[in-house]
């Protein structure tokens, strides 16, 4: 399950992707938005590396044999 972080300053909520909140995008029903279940704020969503107890945001991916994981670079592979 892909973790996400908020990165809104006041927020830093931290949470896999069933918890987001998510709603029809008003200017464009076709695109969904996606929000922080904590703040409530919207666009402000980033994947976080998947090593447990690592909240960076996921700048690196890598196919591998169990799935594709998200990783910051320190835990590149």
């Amino acid at each position: 399950m892909t973790k996400w972080r908020c990165m809104n300053f006041r927020c830093a909520w931290i949470g896999d992707e069933r918890e987001l909140l998510q709603a029809a995008n008003p200017f464009d029903p076709d695109l969904t938005m996606v929000g922080c279940p904590q703040c409530r704020d919207i666009n402000t969503m980033a994947n976080v590396c998947d090593e447990p107890n690592c909240s960076e945001p996921a700048t690196c991916g890598t196919p591998t044999p169990s799935g594709y994981r998200r990783t910051c670079g320190k835990h590149m592979p």
